[in-house]
């Protein structure tokens, strides 16, 4: 397996570039009433933000057990910059992005002469196609005016039904979303634009022309819902009244929060993450962790692994901020591991953050007598006298 070698011959490829293509996923052609649901953006910002910040790392296998290769070769690819326009953090959230709104995403793969990954380039939506022809078994693509063979390209996809056809979560679940997003639009009438529909009684009969200048009156200073604070003002004996029942403010607020779940639970995130009235448990990360975030990790890996990686290497990416809560939480995690004997003071130190100390000790495991086997001797003497002595009482 050939791999990128040098940056200089990489900066020397003609490979076509990002800009030239247009940005036609910014249309969204007919998921724009859903993607302005907040919580639909919400759920779209923390999947594809903790993606791209997650660390990625490539592991190798030796022994049956899998070791970091922080010098691997492919890394400045895909952890520093895929191509010379973008970050792997972009598109990283570019890739969860399409997979989530249209369920798949293609990148191309660009190569030297002698086989060695030189860039990723991702095609925009709408400037790509495929074919599958399931009489020769034969699948290829169309993208930058070419036809590559899987080979050449990045083909993730979510959902997967059909083959090779992802399926987005706004697709699956289109039906809900379509029925909260003209919630909100009712609201944006209710509460923006419309007051309820008033009428103005009197016993004294009206002329066509005195009632038409009434309701243009009426309208002028009272017609929107920036006039709602403006009195209305009667006389001879005319009465104000309501006709129209209109949407209670906190009826709509209660069917928005299950609104709000309901999308939270479409992405695999816990409610409490999009919404802002409570904070997220440790179990809430947990469960947002292994049904949100993990499975997206996992569908990346699987396809750079398939397509970029020699037999023995996986794509790892690394979670571990995400579950470590604040700095005295972690203290006390680090020191219980210390105290079970499961780890040294110095890798303690480097778990947070910290240089290791070149001090007798800190190398060393320490076991506590809380954790002695009864079986050892002097097992029963696990504490000292009330003086802070270590001899036995008797």
């Amino acid at each position: 397996m050939n791999f990128l070698r040098s940056r200089g011959e990489r900066s020397k490829s003609g490979i076509p570039t990002w800009s030239l293509f247009r940005p036609l996923s910014t249309l969204n052609i007919g998921n724009g009433a859903i993607l302005a649901i907040p919580s639909v953006g919400r759920c779209l910002e923390i999947l594809a933000g903790d993606v791209a910040r997650s660390p990625m790392c490539i592991h190798a296998k030796s022994a049956g057990a899998y070791y970091d290769r922080p010098d691997h070769p492919l890394l400045s690819v895909l952890a520093d910059t895929p191509n010379d326009l973008i970050t792997s953090e972009s598109w990283r959230s570019k890739v969860v992005r399409d997979l989530m709104i249209r369920g798949e995403h293609l990148s191309i793969l660009t190569r030297n002469g002698r086989g060695e990954l030189l860039s990723i380039t991702p095609a925009e939506a709408g400037t790509w196609g495929k074919n599958w022809d399931p009489q020769t078994q034969r699948l290829d693509y169309r993208a930058f005016g070419q036809t590559l063979l899987p080979s050449d390209v990045l083909h993730f996809r979510r959902g997967e039904q059909l083959w090779f056809q992802g399926e987005s979560v706004l697709d699956q679940h289109r039906t809900t979303l379509a029925a909260i997003a003209e919630q909100y639009e009712a609201g944006k009438r209710v509460f923006s634009t419309a007051l309820p529909k008033m009428k103005l009684e009197t016993d004294e009969p009206l002329s066509a022309d005195a009632t038409h200048r009434l309701q243009s009156a009426y309208r002028e200073t009272h017609g929107d819902a920036t006039s709602w604070s403006t009195p209305i003002i009667v006389s001879g004996g005319m009465r104000v009244g309501e006709i129209a029942q209109r949407l209670d403010q906190n009826e709509w607020s209660a069917a928005m929060e299950f609104a709000v779940a309901d999308v939270a639970r479409m992405f695999g995130i816990p409610v409490t993450m999009v919404d802002s009235k409570s904070s997220p448990t440790a179990e809430d990360i947990s469960s947002y962790l292994e049904a949100g975030l993990r499975p997206l990790l996992s569908l990346i890996a699987a396809e750079l692994r398939l397509k970029l990686l020699a037999p023995g290497e996986r794509v790892h990416f690394k979670t571990d901020q995400l579950t470590r809560g604040t700095k005295a939480q972690q203290a006390a995690s680090e020191r219980q591991l210390i105290d079970a004997g499961i780890q040294t003071p110095n890798e303690a130190r480097v778990s947070l953050g910290m240089a290791p100390l070149d001090q007798a000790g800190m190398d060393e495991i320490v076991i506590s007598k809380n954790y002695q086997q009864m079986s050892e001797p002097g097992a029963d003497d696990v504490g000292s006298d009330a003086s802070g002595g270590d001899e036995d009482a008797n």
